[in-house]
């Protein structure tokens, strides 16, 4: 397992918080819209630092790649969130257990600023590919 990432969405089974699945009151993740891998060409992880550009690629090789990132990050963060649930379900009262899906590994204020602006947000992307 990776990371996987599209634009400023993002996952790392290493950086999960790690009471997640046994903190009843930790938000579950939150998840990329279904259309992520077509609205997006560019990612950033979470470091801020590593960046990547489908759109300097082949046309070929940009698109299999933005496609498998966009499957890999939408499987992985709503996997994580099945087994949160589970765990609530089973283990949670009902008046603790959090079913937010508000949980996103960047700083919240830069990742609503992405959410609003994605073309804005995707300059470094572009700019170091």
């Amino acid at each position: 397992c990776q990371r996987y990432a599209m634009g400023r969405w993002f996952f790392s089974k290493y950086q999960l918080p790690t009471d997640m699945l046994d903190n009843c009151s930790a938000p579950l993740l939150r998840l990329p819209p279904s259309d992520v891998g077509e609205d997006l060409d560019w990612y950033t992880y979470a470091n801020g630092h590593e960046h990547m550009d489908f759109s300097k690629h082949s046309m070929e090789e940009g698109d299999k790649k933005r496609k498998m990132n966009a499957y890999a990050l939408c499987t992985s963060l709503d996997r994580v969130n099945e087994v949160a649930r589970y765990m609530r379900d089973t283990y949670c009262s009902n008046d603790k257990a959090n079913y937010d899906e508000s949980y996103v590994f960047i700083d919240s204020e830069e990742f609503e600023t992405f959410i609003r602006n994605p073309a804005k947000a995707a300059k470094p992307a572009r700019d170091q590919g």
